[in-house]
């Protein structure tokens, strides 16, 4: 198979500057056992590139949900995969890369930090980055910590640790950062399911914030805030396809949440024990793309959305080329252009990452070429996918 594909049949798509892809992959495979992280260069023309990988993986270090994001100057990368550290530490620390057209040095805290690292997100101003912690009842509960951050040095000292979350398992809690960097949501599996975190870089977290409408998925897998930071949606699993998707108003003003506006069945070409495993609001807000699991047909679905009055519109078609991970399409992204998704997944002998075109009007068009993913290995889930435009 080709690494490239030219797609120019569309007129939304033109050559754009320096890019990148970074995914996180579980690896069960007999060969190259300490892969688990992969880059490609990428652009809406002419799809993937050759594959980048780093020169020291993070082996035997997979400690949790297995997220990778950029930092937002683009010169770092942050995992949330612990790496042991021998003596004297005898403990996990976290693990970040030097990012410049590849992977550089790869950097581990001197330091013990909490098990159960979960998921990384970064304040929209790069010097702090978020981690969710679910360290069990057993480890002493689970929290959200604020690090300090650069990207010469990776995670920094503790900045600043939330108060005890309702999740009394070693497992998920994803984050998100809201737009202006404000607020940070994190689902959990238990209670109420969702808690927003008010941040200040300068006196840390405030005093969680939750909706008074109980969400009740079986668990959640997914948060996502939309790009004007005025929704914040959850995404689980549930017997009854009207509670995996639950989506609230948010006021930036009072940090307070408003009515639960939105309700869709997240049922139609899926099974009854579908899950939502990742959500994404497209960059203008006006569609909604979902990692649905367990879908006979597909594990994508599009709908299309209305910020004003937070409402679904119809539902697109799924892709023509349909997705071959159907259990886990764990993680989303657009490029900045939004005519790219992003999508890595996995539980499949197929490849666990790959691209779709996407227009607004028309939804899923054309999947490029999926790159070379080899030494992954059978039974792997590429856990997490980021995107950077270096411009």
């Amino acid at each position: 198979m080709s690494l490239w594909r030219r797609i120019s049949a569309s007129t939304n798509l033109s050559p754009e500057g320096e890019q990148y892809v970074v995914v996180y992959a579980g690896n069960t495979g007999t060969t190259d056992l300490d892969l688990n992280l992969i880059a490609y260069p990428f652009d809406s023309v002419n799809g993937f590139g050759d594959r980048i990988v780093p020169t020291q993986f993070i082996e035997d270090g997979f400690n949790g949900g297995g997220r990778v994001a950029f930092s937002p100057s683009g010169g770092g990368v942050a995992t949330t995969a612990g790496l042991f550290i021998p003596a004297p530490v005898n403990d996990f620390g976290l693990v970040s890369y030097v990012w410049d057209e590849g992977f550089g040095s790869r950097i581990t805290t001197p330091d013990a930090k909490p098990r159960g690292a979960q998921n990384v997100a970064f304040h929209p101003d790069g010097d702090v980055v978020f981690v969710s912690h679910a360290q069990g009842t057993a480890q002493g509960g689970s929290e959200l910590y604020a690090y300090n951050w650069s990207d010469a040095t990776g995670f920094g000292s503790t900045r600043s640790v939330s108060s005890q979350i309702q999740n009394p398992y070693q497992d998920f809690q994803p984050i998100a950062v809201s737009p202006n960097g404000q607020f940070v949501a994190v689902g959990h599996t238990s209670g109420i399911n969702l808690d927003i975190f008010p941040f200040s870089k300068s006196t840390g977290f405030g005093t969680k914030v939750q909706p008074s409408v109980v969400a009740a998925p079986n668990a959640v897998f997914s948060v996502a805030w939309n790009n004007a930071g005025t929704y914040v949606a959850i995404g689980g699993g549930s017997t009854d396809g009207t509670k995996r998707l639950n989506i609230w108003a948010w006021d930036n003003a009072t940090g307070s949440f408003g009515a639960k506006v939105a309700n869709t069945n997240i049922s139609v070409g899926f099974v009854s024990t579908s899950t939502v495993y990742s959500i994404i609001f497209s960059p203008d807000d006006e569609a909604i793309i979902l990692g649905v699991a367990a879908g006979p047909d597909a594990g994508l679905a599009a709908f299309s959305w209305d910020n004003d009055t937070g409402t679904f519109g119809a539902q697109y078609d799924e892709p023509s080329e349909p997705v071959p991970y159907l259990d886990y399409p764990r993680s989303l992204r657009f490029n900045t252009n939004g005519n790219v998704l992003f999508a890595s997944g996995g539980d499949s002998a197929q490849s666990p990452v790959m691209a779709y075109q996407w227009d607004n009007q028309t939804g899923f068009g054309s999947r490029y070429d999926d790159p070379d993913s080899t030494g992954i290995g059978l039974g792997y889930n590429a856990y997490s996918i980021d995107y950077k435009d270096f411009g």
